[in-house]
């Protein structure tokens, strides 16, 4: 494939990053757009909730789909590798979660007293309820992601049906057990629950080979996003919906198969080179933007009386911005003279041996 391809390529993928980490920030804020008890108000926050709940799903296949696809086959590589994933991915999650566990101790207990220890707890447990629990999730399998692509490379059609079904099967008996039997389903399969949108990630061009096999998926993703909204007003039961539930986990298939049919490599050059530069920073952006968003709140109140959806999209759209200034802004200041310090370090030792 050569460069221009690989480029044009890119950019599709980043696109629908981009798609997600707006999706993402919409879902945040969506207690602007209250609730006013009509059936229309009421059926469009369902749809909305929905849509941008696919967010995760999004990250998670893309992240999935790159990250499962190159194999190491050198002691050199392997080390590359986590020597990379520590300072481009472990560091900048370490220090938001820090930045975020220093604020909260501060508007908490307004003194500094035992902030190292809140600060270890919250890392290692208590900011599983903030945003963090997304990295929580996925980073242990972007970890493992060297030893599984040897899985995955090669892996038969039939292969990746099997191992998917026995994911989303799993999903299925976490989800609807204690509606059906009123206990917890306490069995583990380890690529089940988030993870297993991980892994079908890279399963889908395996499973989705043809035109037709897409056009049944879409038509099931569409099924599903209408059991998923009659289920709101017609089923009792909505724990798991959004996440587990095999109707959203294939209505997440589905939209991410419409989003890849949007020919992006047809828009103009600097539109793509736009796109390109905001995807490259989704990762920072999707770190800061609560921080962003309970900023942007404080400093756009609705003091116009400006009706809820508009000020809603306004609010997204700021803090979008906020957030993406800000993780650009701490990637020229504080983590690239790091990193480059790291990547200097590291180089010269290799030198030395």
């Amino acid at each position: 494939m050569s460069n221009t391809n690989q480029q044009l390529r890119d950019c599709k993928y980043e696109f629908i990053r981009l798609i997600a980490i707006y999706f993402v920030l919409c879902n945040h804020t969506l207690s602007l757009i209250p609730n006013d008890g009509t059936l229309s108000r009421d059926l469009f926050l369902n749809l909305l909730f929905t849509f941008t709940g696919s967010c995760n799903a999004l990250y998670f296949f893309i992240s999935g789909r790159f990250a499962l696809q190159k194999t190491l086959k050198t002691d050199e590589e392997y080390k590359t590798f986590y020597f990379k994933k520590a300072l481009y991915l472990i560091l900048p999650l370490v220090f938001y979660m820090m930045i975020h566990s220093f604020l909260s101790h501060y508007k908490e207990t307004g003194s500094f007293n035992g902030l190292g220890i809140r600060i270890i707890t919250d890392i290692l447990c208590h900011h599983n309820g903030l945003h963090f629990w997304f990295m929580m999730f996925l980073t242990g399998n972007i970890l493992i992601a060297p030893f599984m692509a040897k899985v995955f490379d090669g892996l038969s059609k039939t292969g990746a049906i099997i191992f998917v079904t026995l994911g989303i099967l799993h999903n299925t008996l976490i989800a609807y057990t204690p509606y059906f039997a009123n206990v917890s389903y306490n069995w583990f399969f380890p690529f089940a629950q988030w993870s297993i949108y991980f892994y079908i990630g890279v399963c889908i061009d395996k499973i989705i080979t043809t035109k037709k096999e897409k056009n049944i998926a879409i038509i099931v993703g569409i099924i599903s996003l209408i059991i998923i909204t009659l289920k709101r007003y017609f089923f009792s039961y909505q724990q798991f919906s959004h996440d587990l539930m095999p109707s959203f986990t294939f209505f997440c298939i589905m939209f991410y198969l419409v989003l890849q049919e949007i020919d992006v490599n047809k828009w103009s050059e600097k539109v793509k080179s736009a796109i390109r530069f905001m995807g490259k920073r989704t990762y920072g952006i999707y770190l800061v933007h609560m921080l962003a968003i309970w900023l942007t709140i404080r400093i756009c109140p609705n003091k116009w009386n400006i009706p809820d959806i508009p000020y809603h999209s306004i609010i997204v759209i700021v803090s979008f911005i906020v957030s993406l200034i800000s993780s650009y802004l701490a990637d020229l200041v504080i983590f690239n003279p790091i990193q480059k310090l790291c990547e200097r370090i590291r180089n010269g030792k290799k030198k030395e041996n």
